[in-house]
């Protein structure tokens, strides 16, 4: 921003959820980075994170669910991203979107899992295909008894329910 300088993504979301215009712009992201994935070679996955806002919108769904169809990309190379947080805030409407991508057969990830306000009755309810562990979690797990304890329980509630976990912020090698 030219009055403003840099605006960390994290404040340009709230403010485009806020007023409005987020369905817009994932619609214009998700386009573009379809048109890009198309190139792709075919086992080449595209994550695209959606906003609350996006779940709790069936237009915006309905419009998601068209750029798949019109981009000719295989949907599952197409993985969606959500976090605890957007999923919470209407479950039955979220957990409808959910379905609705899904059966075309795109993934859907749990993006920061343990940051937001965890709920295991949606990994219950509806069927996740990744969980990525918070690196809050990841940044300490070395050095933190507590932090190293809950990506452990992490780890071992993916695999149990049979859902890939990828820990997110993995930045040296302990």
């Amino acid at each position: 921003s030219a009055r403003l300088g840099a605006v960390r993504p994290d404040v340009f979301i709230r403010a485009a959820e806020r007023s409005g215009l987020i369905t817009d712009i994932t619609l214009r992201l998700l386009e573009k980075a379809l048109r890009l994935a198309a190139d792709w070679p075919g086992a080449a996955r595209v994550s695209f994170n959606l906003s609350a806002r996006d779940l709790r919108s069936s237009l915006s769904i309905d419009n998601i669910i068209g750029a798949v169809r019109a981009s000719g990309v295989d949907p599952r190379r197409i993985e969606f991203e959500i976090t605890e947080t957007a999923m919470l805030s209407d479950f039955e409407q979220a957990c409808e979107a959910l379905s609705r991508l899904k059966a075309m057969g795109c993934r859907i990830a749990v993006d920061d899992f343990g940051a937001g306000y965890s709920s295991f009755s949606y990994l219950r309810q509806f069927s996740v295909d990744k969980l990525k562990i918070d690196q809050t979690f990841i940044q300490y797990v070395a050095s933190n008894r507590d932090d190293a304890a809950i990506s452990v329980a992490i780890i071992g509630l993916a695999k149990n329910l049979r859902i890939k976990v990828i820990a997110e912020g993995v930045e040296t090698e302990a």
